[in-house]
This record gives structure tokens, C-alpha cells and sequence, in this order.
């Protein structure tokens, strides 16, 4: 086994993106919602760690999603004491980056998380934003004493790196993904019907932070 994947294998990391380019979809008041698409990390786009400055290159995840392709979750902020609110079905490599499709669960919870995820004109949405737990498998590394140009930051590039889950944010950090779509039994709607069910979202929002919604 390569010294790489050892001393890289136990480290856990999250990344929250926010996004360009988006679908307006209405969502009937009373319907079932069933996918839910969106770029799961963008390529190619550095962020501040707070420490080092990153990137993921294109296909970094390929291997990833192609082995476990319909069986990685959709999660709602990183929290696996409950149950998913959906389960990757697709993968798709496009220029902004990897695109996931998710089948979304029947329950009330999953619904709601789901309606909150729906972009409106302006493609915003109280749980639009997507991020990723991931572990890295290979990095290229620039130190800041080889370049002086980024403030003094050291860079890396995740070329390779295993997905383990992806959740539905409220709070971006990271440019280059968002949540696309969300569709009701395959139709495409506009949204201005959603404005009811939002309410008091921001309560809702602060109890799936703390803990499991009972």
C-alpha cells in the first residue's frame, strides 16, 4: 500500500459549496418530491481552509463515485445519527463539476429538507447549498515559500480523493456548486407556490443543526 493512502486514510474533511447555474422548478403545494440534483464540489475553484488554499481537479472523484455509485447518502448537514434524506442514483462530469442526482426519501422530514433546497429566481434557497465529506487519497501541494503571490498560504490540488457522503447546507463557503433542481414526479414547475412552506424555516434550520428531528 502506498505511504499515502496511510497517512491520509483517518483524516475526515467537509467542504460547503455554493453555486452558479440553476433550474426553477415549482413544487405543488401537496407534492411528492422524488430527485434532487445539483453540483456536489466544482473543479478547478480555490477556496481559503483558513490555513492553505484549496481545489479539487476534474475527475478527482470519478473512481469514487463510479464504485459506489448508488449507495453513497444525501445527508442534511453532515449528520449521520439519522437516517439519509436520500441516496445518490447518478454521477455526471460536467465543466462546473461533478453533478450528482439523488433520490429523495417519502418521509415528512425528507420532504421538507428537499422543499428548502428549492432554487427560486435568483437561485437562492434556505438548504441550496451542498457540501461534501470527503477523505484524500492523493494531493499536489504548493508551499508559500515558493509562491508569494496568494498572501503567505500554502495550496493543494485534491486529484484524487474518496466521497463518502454529500448534505444540504444552509450557509456557503466553498464557489462552485449548489443545488440545481428539485423535482415532483419528474415535472418541471416554476415556484412561486413554496412561500408558505418555508415558513418558520429558519427554527426547522436551527433543530436539524442541533441534533435529530423528532
Amino acid at each position: 500500500m502506498r505511504s499515502g493512502l496511510i497517512r491520509t486514510a483517518t483524516l475526515d474533511e467537509r467542504r460547503i459549496n455554493a453555486s452558479m447555474g440553476f433550474e426553477i422548478r415549482e413544487v405543488e403545494a401537496n407534492s411528492t418530491l422524488t430527485k434532487l440534483s445539483g453540483i456536489a464540489v466544482p473543479y478547478g475553484v480555490e477556496t481559503s481552509i483558513g490555513w492553505f488554499l484549496e481545489s479539487f481537479s476534474a475527475g478527482s472523484l470519478t473512481k469514487s463515485t463510479q464504485e459506489a455509485a448508488r449507495s453513497l447518502p444525501l445527508l442534511m448537514f453532515h449528520d449521520d445519527r439519522t437516517l439519509p434524506i436520500g441516496v445518490a442514483k447518478e454521477w455526471h462530469e460536467e465543466p462546473l463539476g461533478l453533478r450528482g442526482v439523488w433520490k429523495l426519501e417519502q418521509d415528512p422530514r425528507s420532504q421538507q429538507a428537499a422543499r428548502m433546497a428549492v432554487p427560486d429566481e435568483d437561485g437562492h434557497a434556505p438548504l441550496g447549498y451542498m457540501s461534501i465529506r470527503f477523505v484524500p487519497i492523493r494531493s499536489e501541494w504548493t508551499y508559500a515559500v515558493d509562491d508569494v503571490s496568494n498572501g503567505g498560504l500554502d495550496r493543494v490540488v485534491r486529484t484524487e480523493a474518496r466521497l463518502l457522503e454529500t448534505s444540504l447546507v444552509s450557509t456557503p463557503a466553498y464557489q462552485g456548486a449548489h443545488v440545481q433542481w428539485v423535482r415532483s414526479h419528474d415535472r418541471a414547475l416554476r415556484s412561486e407556490a413554496r412561500g408558505a412552506e418555508l415558513a418558520g424555516y429558519e427554527d426547522w434550520i436551527a433543530k436539524a443543526k442541533a441534533g435529530p428531528i423528532r
